[in-house]
């Protein structure tokens, strides 16, 4: 790489390669576990939010037509995997379901806060790390050609 497109392109990764690999590539090794246990988490909050809007449609459609257990295939499998209950049995275990779905999409949303928060608190930390680091190695004529007072009017 050309010293002219080294200063155009600090990151050293290609143009055309894409904004996640642009972004990761400025990161530390430290700073990409933290970003990709952010992103699992992600991921992960949005299957289980996902999941319970399934289960909770589910739930509402079994609470007002009762008959849909035999005729709705999903229900049908929710009800042969619960060993054929009874209408009650199964809205309760349905409402269960969906209660502990919740539950569990709550615990992974506040994991994904913490993730988030720790990933943006460790990149603020490291970028001003960075920048006071590149402040302080200038040489000596940085400081005195850029900094200096006019005492003279």
């Amino acid at each position: 790489m050309t010293e002219a497109a080294a200063q155009s392109n600090p990151c050293g990764v290609a143009d055309d390669a894409g904004p996640f690999r642009r972004g990761f590539s400025l990161m530390e090794a430290g700073d990409r576990s933290r970003a990709l246990r952010a992103l699992v988490i992600s991921l992960l909050s949005a299957a289980f939010s996902a999941l319970l809007i399934c289960l909770f449609v589910r739930f509402l459609e079994l609470l007002f037509n009762p008959a849909a257990a035999e005729k709705d295939e999903a229900l049908a499998w929710i009800r042969q995997l619960a060993g054929d209950p009874g209408a009650y049995q199964l809205f309760l275990l349905m409402g269960i379901g969906c209660a502990v779905v919740a539950l569990a999409v709550f615990v992974v949303q506040l994991l994904q806060v913490r993730a988030t928060w720790n990933f943006s608190a460790g990149m603020s930390r490291e970028l001003g790390r960075r920048l006071l680091a590149t402040y302080l190695r200038q040489p000596y004529e940085f400081f005195i050609d850029r900094h200096r007072s006019d005492l003279s009017t």
